[in-house]
C-alpha cells in the first residue's frame, strides 16, 4: 500500500492526542498535527504539509466558522474526514458540504484508520445515520450473514426466509449503504455500526 500523508487538526483534546499516537504506529501513514486557530491558518498548514487526508476534529462553534467547500475548492485532491465531538449532529448538516467522511465520537479508534484508507481509495463514508436510510433489524441480520461469508441460500436457511426475500434485503442494503458489492457493504456497515463486534471477530478469525 502506498504511504498516506495524514494531517490531524482540532481543538487539541485527549481523543485527538490518542488518535495521533495510534496513527503514528501505522507503517503506511505519515502523520502531522496542528491545533485549529482559523480557517486561514488551516489553509496555510495544508499548503505546508500537503496531506492526502485531513482529519478535522471540531465542535459546532468551529463548524460554523469553517467552509469545507472552500477547502475542497482550494485543495480538490484533499480527502476530508470530519470527527464530531458533540451530540448535536443534526446541526452540522448545512455546514459539511465537500467532506469525504463524517464520523461521530462513538466510532472506534481503529475504524478511523480504516476510514482513512477507504477515503484515500475514493469511498464516501458516514456513521451519522438518517432515519430514512437506516437499516432495518432484518437488514442488519442479513448484513451480518454477508459479513460471515454466507451465500443467499445459506442466509435464507439461517433466517428462515425465502431466497427472493434475501435478494430484496440485499438490494436495500446496497442502496442504503451506497455499496456496489458485498465487500463494500460489509466495510461500510462495520463503519456505521451495523455489524456487532462478535460478528466482526468471527470474520477476522
Amino acid at each position: 500500500m502506498n504511504s498516506i500523508s495524514v494531517m490531524t487538526i482540532g481543538v487539541g483534546g485527549i481523543f485527538l492526542w490518542a488518535l495521533q499516537n495510534y496513527l503514528k504506529e501505522k507503517d503506511n501513514l505519515k502523520v502531522t498535527s496542528c491545533k485549529y486557530k482559523s480557517e486561514q491558518s488551516t489553509i496555510e498548514a495544508i499548503r505546508v504539509y500537503n496531506p492526502h487526508v485531513l482529519i478535522f476534529e471540531f465542535d459546532l462553534e468551529i463548524c460554523l466558522k469553517v467552509s469545507f467547500m472552500n477547502l475542497k475548492s482550494t485543495f480538490p485532491n484533499l480527502k476530508i474526514i470530519l470527527l464530531a465531538i458533540d451530540k448535536n449532529y443534526h446541526l452540522y448538516n448545512k455546514n459539511i458540504g465537500g467532506i469525504d467522511a463524517f464520523l461521530t465520537k462513538e466510532v472506534e479508534i481503529s475504524d478511523i484508520y480504516k476510514t482513512i484508507t477507504m477515503v484515500y481509495s475514493q469511498f464516501k463514508i458516514s456513521n451519522l445515520r438518517s432515519s430514512e436510510n437506516s437499516l432495518s433489524s432484518q437488514e442488519q441480520k442479513v448484513l451480518e450473514c454477508i459479513t460471515l461469508g454466507l451465500s443467499n441460500k445459506e442466509i435464507a436457511k439461517s433466517l428462515h426466509i425465502c431466497n427472493r426475500t434475501v435478494s430484496y434485503y440485499i438490494s436495500n442494503i446496497f442502496y442504503k449503504l451506497d455499496a456496489s458489492n458485498r465487500a463494500q457493504a460489509v466495510l461500510k456497515g462495520i463503519l456505521k455500526g451495523y455489524v456487532k463486534h462478535d460478528i466482526i471477530q468471527q470474520m477476522i478469525h
